[in-house]
């Protein structure tokens, strides 16, 4: 260990940097950019977890001072991420049934 505070942190930055996947058109200052509490509401999740997903890595932020921003594109990908259907989590969508006769035939539909 170097002893200098932070290298695991500095170097995941770098990755993700080098990755391009902040600097989709290399300009941040025209990239729409969001504070935890906007873009956990934005996503309908908690600060805190939110927080938990930056700190394990998952969505790449800048920090300016000890401001923490999220650039808007981050977080559209993040989301695109997440997204999966029922049939890719291995759960089998309900199939509809026909309606019992007593039911269509209800003088109550007619």
């Amino acid at each position: 260990m170097s002893g200098k505070r932070g290298d695991g942190k500095d170097k995941r930055r770098a990755d993700l940097y080098q990755s391009g996947s902040s600097e989709q058109n290399g300009n941040l200052l025209s990239i729409r950019k969001l504070s935890v509490k906007e873009a956990s509401q934005l996503m309908g999740l908690g600060a805190t977890s939110l927080r938990r997903l930056i700190h394990d890595g998952q969505i790449p932020v800048l920090r300016i001072g000890g401001k923490i921003l999220l650039l808007e594109h981050d977080i559209e990908k993040f989301l695109r991420g997440c997204h999966v259907t029922l049939e890719e989590q291995g759960v089998r969508a309900p199939r509809a049934q026909a309606l019992p006769d007593e039911v269509v035939n209800s003088p109550h539909l007619k």
